[in-house]
């Protein structure tokens, strides 16, 4: 291909895109702690068609810790309906998950340290309240190499629930 096809292609992209383009930011909790909610940071990026984001969860005691982070690529749907006196902003795409962890049985043994990495399916729906403040709900569903950990229903599933402001 030519060079000028090339950048024909390349802003044909570019300017094909709706010109509608949001930076957000969040705080909210997320399950990544089996259970336990932990406030997490949340950063967004997204046009009218689709959106990138990304968020951080860690927690610390004299025993162990996690941190995580997550990345996501999404399309955005935006239904004809308002939903609690909102509309809503439904997103379905893919995502990364990475977590690095360590625990100890007393407080002067060795740390053990383990990471995992997992590519899995997201969603998200998003609700624009006053202005830029939304609140929404975000599903990480990880896919794993191992078979027999999905016919258990043992999979890595992550929610988070989001507060925030999105420009």
């Amino acid at each position: 291909m030519k060079k000028s096809h090339k950048l024909f292609l390349l802003l044909s992209i570019i300017y094909g895109l709706d010109s509608f383009a949001g930076v957000g930011f969040a705080t909210g909790m997320s399950t990544v702690h089996k259970g336990r909610y932990s406030l997490l940071l949340h950063l967004n990026y997204q046009t009218k068609d689709f959106g990138f984001s990304g968020s951080s969860v860690g927690l610390e005691s004299d025993f162990s810790y996690l941190n995580a982070y997550q990345a996501n690529f999404y399309w955005i749907f935006e239904p004809k309906i308002d939903f609690l006196w909102a509309k809503p902003e439904i997103g379905l795409g893919v995502g990364l998950f990475y977590s690095q962890r360590g625990i100890r049985d007393l407080k002067k043994s060795a740390i053990r340290r383990h990471h995992d990495i997992s590519p899995g399916l997201f969603s998200s729906v998003h609700w624009k309240f006053l202005g830029p403040l939304f609140f929404g709900i975000e599903n990480f569903f990880g896919l794993s190499t191992n078979i027999g950990m999905h016919l258990v229903l043992a999979y890595r599933h992550v929610t988070i629930g989001l507060i925030g402001f999105q420009f």
